[in-house]
C-alpha cells in the first residue's frame, strides 16, 4: 500500500522527470532533460507486484519518449544500472520486445564510453555518443565502482541480443583489473583510462568501490556457477583483502568495514553505502569454503547497519560512523 501511494505521488508530481522531491513535491532531472530514471528503474517492481495498470502506463511512456536523444551528458554507470538494467529486467519478465529494442539502442550509445586507449570506460558520454570524459574532481581517472559495476547489464544484453560486443567490452575491464598487482589484495578506487592501471592505493567497500565487489559474486551466481573466474576474483579479494584488512569488530559484538586510505594505512570509519556488504557476504557464503565465517560477518555487518538507524533520535542513519 505504501509503495503504491509513493508511486501515485510520483505520477502526480514528477511524471516525465527523473525523480520526485518529496518535500517540495516537484520533479527533478539529473541532467539537462529527463532520462525517465524512476519510471524505468521501477518497471520490474511494478511487474512483480502485479501493478498491471501502472506497468502499462510506464511501458507506453517509454515506447513514446525513450529514444536517447538530446544535447546532454549522461553518467555511464547510473544509466547502465538504472536505464539499461531496468529495460533488460522488464524484457526478461514481460518478454515485450520493445524493451529489448530500446536496451540495444542504449547499449550501442554506452559503448562509446569504452573508446579509451586501454578499453577502460570513461564515466560520462554525450547522448550523441561523442565526448567521453571523466569528471574533473577525479583528476581524469575512472572510478572502480563505475567501470566494474556494469558487467551484469552488458552480459545480459549480449545474451538476449546474441551480439557479444557488449559483454566483450565490459569483461575486458575485469580481466585488465584482475591481472594487476593489488595492494593487500584490494582493488584501488581509481583507474587511469589511458594506461588501464590503478591510480593510488586507497580502497573501500564504501563510496567509489562498493558495487564492484558485489558484482563479482553476483556474476558468478547469475551465470550458474559455470565460470570459475568470477568466484576466484571474489574469493581472493574478499578472503585475502577485505576480511584480512578491512573487517573490524565493534565494541557491541558486531562488525564494520574500515577503509584503506593508503598502503597499510586504515581509517576506522564505516560508510552507510557499505551496508550492502551484509547481503554480499550472505550470498557469497553459499559458495565459499568458509561458509560460517562469511555468515558471521554478514550478520555482524547487518547488525551494525541496523544500529546506525536504531541509535539515532530520528531513526535516520548517518552517512558514516567512526570507531572510537
Amino acid at each position: 500500500y505504501q509503495r503504491r501511494v509513493r508511486g501515485d505521488s510520483f505520477v502526480k508530481y514528477a511524471w516525465d522527470t527523473d525523480e520526485l522531491q518529496p518535500v517540495s513535491k516537484r520533479g527533478k532531472n539529473w541532467g539537462y532533460q529527463s532520462m525517465g530514471l524512476t519510471v524505468v528503474d521501477s518497471l520490474d517492481t511494478l511487474y512483480i507486484m502485479g501493478l498491471t495498470d501502472e506497468f502499462k502506463k510506464a511501458r507506453d511512456w517509454i515506447d513514446k519518449n525513450y529514444h536517447f536523444q538530446g544535447n546532454m551528458d549522461i553518467s555511464v554507470f547510473e544509466t547502465s544500472i538504472r536505464s539499461l538494467g531496468g529495460l533488460l529486467s522488464a524484457y526478461e519478465l514481460s518478454k515485450d520486445s520493445m524493451f529489448l529494442e530500446r536496451a540495444k539502442i542504449l547499449g550501442d550509445k554506452l559503448l562509446h564510453a569504452f573508446n579509451s586507449p586501454s578499453g577502460v570506460p570513461y564515466g560520462r558520454i554525450h547522448l550523441d555518443g561523442t565526448q567521453p570524459s571523466n569528471p574533473s574532481w577525479t583528476g581524469g581517472r575512472s572510478i572502480l565502482a563505475e567501470v566494474g559495476s556494469i558487467q551484469l547489464e552488458f552480459v545480459a544484453l549480449s545474451r538476449h541480443t546474441g551480439d557479444m560486443k557488449y559483454a566483450n567490452k565490459a569483461m575486458k575491464v575485469w580481466e585488465l583489473l584482475y591481472k594487476q598487482n593489488k595492494p593487500n589484495d584490494l582493488y584501488p578506487l581509481y583507474v587511469d583510462p589511458v594506461s588501464g592501471l590503478f591510480s593510488g592505493a586507497s580502497a573501500s567497500l564504501g563510496g567509489l568501490g562498493d558495487s564492484f565487489y558485489e558484482y563479482l559474486i553476483k556474476m558468478y551466481v547469475i551465470t550458474g556457477g559455470k565460470d570459475a573466474r568470477f568466484k576466484r576474483m571474489y574469493e581472493e579479494t574478499v578472503q585475502n583483502g577485505v576480511i584480512q584488512h578491512l573487517v573490524k569488530k565493534t565494541n557491541f559484538d558486531s562488525y564494520y568495514l574500515a577503509t584503506m586510505s593508503s598502503l597499510n594505512s586504515f581509517d576506522h570509519k564505516f560508510e552507510h553505502l557499505a551496508c550492502f556488504a551484509g547481503g554480499m557476504f550472505a550470498l557469497g557464503a553459499a559458495h565459499m569454503a568458509q561458509t560460517q565465517q562469511h555468515l558471521d560477518i554478514a550478520k555482524g555487518i547487518t547488525k551494525t547497519c541496523h544500529e546506525m538507524y536504531n541509535r539515532t533520535t530520528t531513526g535516520v542513519s548517518p552517512v558514516l560512523c567512526v570507531d572510537t
